[in-house]
């Protein structure tokens, strides 16, 4: 594994941990102990933390390191919502003044690359390995940084970038949120169809179906978060406030 994949294998474990409620508000987050519970150094630790301030799910504290933010599941769905309005925008956009031969060419690259990761079996255990997550994350997020950066308004690229500092709102941030490998590589499969049909409608110029399809896309993530935490009781709620029963209380975790 490379340091690069090692990197963001860290970073969607922890940034699951987090979304999972398996911290208390204001619990820090002590780089050595996530280190040794996930089996890497302090490195790749490190900055998945930064990262994750980034996104706006741990805040840097004044003594150093990190801590739990104190979430609802409003907080999560907000920002989803708003990169649902930007990407569909930009998905018209696209459409109407029409794709070039090179990103057309560079669209069709990512969906084959999807096409390849999920066509893998799930695992003799039954589960998919962060190996795929992380993979199908690296393209996922290319495909939709591709659509906002050959959208021609800089404004709408630039709102997207700021919004997706937001709790979850980012395209991969909500990826791996299932209770089942069965269920994980569905939805997985299901998103990436969705790709396909998109880079269609755009080629064909169709703008207020891209908009719309586009639109349905991001909602997903919000259908795919609200389900997840109605089954763990933190519907309205704010996330974070009791410690799952496996963690022991205290200012470190």
């Amino acid at each position: 594994m490379t340091t690069i994949s090692q990197q963001e294998r860290v970073l969607i474990q922890i940034r699951e941990m987090i979304l999972r409620g398996r911290f208390m508000a204001g619990m820090r987050l002590a780089e050595m102990t996530l280190a040794a519970q996930l089996g890497v150094s302090r490195t790749p630790v490190k900055l998945a933390l930064i990262r994750l301030e980034e996104e706006g799910l741990v805040q840097a504290l004044p003594s150093g390191g990190y801590a739990a933010r104190s979430l609802s599941t409003q907080n999560l769905r907000d920002g989803i919502v708003l990169r649902a309005a930007l990407e569909a925008l930009a998905a018209r956009l696209l459409a109407e003044q029409g794709m070039s031969w090179e990103v057309q060419r560079k669209f069709e690259a990512l969906l084959q690359r999807g096409d390849a990761l999920l066509a893998v079996p799930v695992a003799a255990d039954g589960d998919i390995d962060y190996d795929t997550y992380v993979a199908y994350g690296a393209m996922n997020d290319e495909f939709h940084q591709l659509l906002m950066e050959s959208c021609g308004n800089e404004a709408v690229m630039r709102a997207w970038t700021l919004n997706n500092r937001l709790p979850s709102a980012s395209p991969s941030a909500t990826l791996p949120l299932h209770e089942s490998s069965f269920e994980a590589l569905s939805f997985l499969q299901g998103m990436h169809r969705q790709h396909h049909t998109l880079v269609h409608a755009i080629s064909l110029r169709h703008g207020m179906r891209a908009h719309a399809l586009a639109h349905e896309h991001a909602e997903v993530a919000v259908v795919s978060l609200e389900r997840y935490y109605s089954t763990q009781g933190y519907v309205n709620a704010t996330m974070g406030r009791e410690p799952l029963a496996s963690l022991t209380t205290g200012e470190d975790w």
